[in-house]
């Protein structure tokens, strides 16, 4: 079982955040036990304040401006919390958001679940997104699968890739990009997918996959799941560059 919660920021800085002082400063975790603890008392303590959450990322939602807060305290608890509106200026920080970035965010709680609105990142931390080219990665789980899966299991990659294919099918509502390294030969092909693709949230990001074209370079993350030899990429991200201080292999700056 699941809640969520949602952010906005800059890189290891406090990004320009509400005058208004939260009336709650907390951790996601604090937030989510209150909620499975006492949802009325929750809901009575909560609505309609200003709430400053600290937590890490789970994942992000680009269409609906969404982001998703580890909020955890035990394996029976939700672990995130949903929020929204995210203002589209804060659009290319969402997308460099990495699963397990450090992040404080504050909005205000709407109703008497958990989640905030009109949110902004108070702060965000140092990306925790791997660098990698696809023949490393590939590599990696091929002579140590065990290790392979502690370093990148539930992480965020960013590779800098060449777009071989698109492929989608509205039958099955499957939207997919072959990639290969864009430094390489092409001998290694990646298939990269959204699993949420086809809801209306992600339209955006359908439409910019659509508009892409073989030869095309671009910067991608996901996250690596490998399977039957094979590395793919999952809920990826198109970016215009690589997450604040992360340098992709052979990039000079």
């Amino acid at each position: 079982m699941r809640i969520s919660m949602f952010v906005l920021g800059a890189f290891a800085v406090a990004a320009p955040a509400a005058d208004e002082k939260p009336d709650f400063t907390l951790t996601a975790e604090a937030y989510a036990r209150e909620y499975v603890t006492d949802k009325k008392a929750f809901a009575t303590k909560y609505k309609g304040k200003t709430v400053e959450l600290t937590a890490t990322v789970w994942n992000m939602r680009l269409g609906s401006g969404d982001v998703l807060l580890n909020g955890k305290p035990d394996a029976k608890m939700l672990e995130a919390i949903c929020f929204s509106a995210l203002p589209s200026k804060l659009e290319d920080p969402l997308r460099s958001l990495s699963r397990g970035q450090a992040v404080t965010v504050r909005g205000k709680q709407a109703d008497s679940r958990p989640g905030l609105v009109g949110c902004e990142f108070v702060k965000i931390g140092p990306s925790t997104a791997i660098p990698v080219t696809l023949a490393g990665a590939i590599a990696e789980f091929k002579k140590n699968a065990t290790a392979a899966e502690k370093k990148f299991g539930g992480k965020s990659v960013v590779t800098r890739a060449k777009v071989v294919e698109v492929k989608a099918d509205e039958l099955k509502g499957e939207l997919k990009l072959v990639v290969t390294d864009a430094a390489g030969k092409g001998a290694t092909k990646v298939e990269a997918v959204n699993g949420i693709f086809t809801t209306l949230q992600d339209r955006k990001m359908v439409l910019e996959v659509l508009k892409l074209k073989a030869g095309d370079v671009v910067v991608l993350m996901g996250e690596p799941q490998f399977l039957a030899n094979e590395l793919r990429l999952d809920q990826i991200f198109l970016l215009k560059e690589p997450p604040p201080g992360v340098k992709l292999p052979g990039d000079k700056k």
